[in-house]
């Protein structure tokens, strides 16, 4: 992927992209790379990072130093959720649709 414009987060860090295979579909013929996404760990406030990775159809999350209390998150909720905004919006780019996220 040469020339590739890496994805920007919010506060300027960048997504590392790495592709990693490419599986043809049997079926129909077309092609559909897996890719691994992963942020560097992403300021958030209150002293807590966030780092977002995205592999296999799955998005995992790490908190440093460790995961917030559920006081510490609500300090800290708004910037998280920008971060994990833009994460999704890079993974719905490269997969080529949408993608929703739903809090409960």
């Amino acid at each position: 992927m040469t020339g590739a414009k890496k994805p920007q987060a919010p506060g300027g860090a960048s997504h590392e992209f790495v592709p990693v295979t490419a599986n043809r579909n049997v079926a129909g013929g077309r092609g559909r790379a897996q890719f691994r996404l992963t942020t560097g760990f992403l300021p958030v406030g209150a002293g807590f990072t966030v780092q977002f990775s995205y592999w296999n159809g799955q998005v995992d999350v790490r908190w440093a130093p460790r995961p917030p209390s559920r006081y510490e998150l609500s300090r800290v909720l708004d910037r998280y959720r920008g971060h994990r905004h833009a994460f999704l919006v890079d993974i719905g780019q490269l997969l080529g649709g949408t993608v929703a996220c739903v809090e409960v």
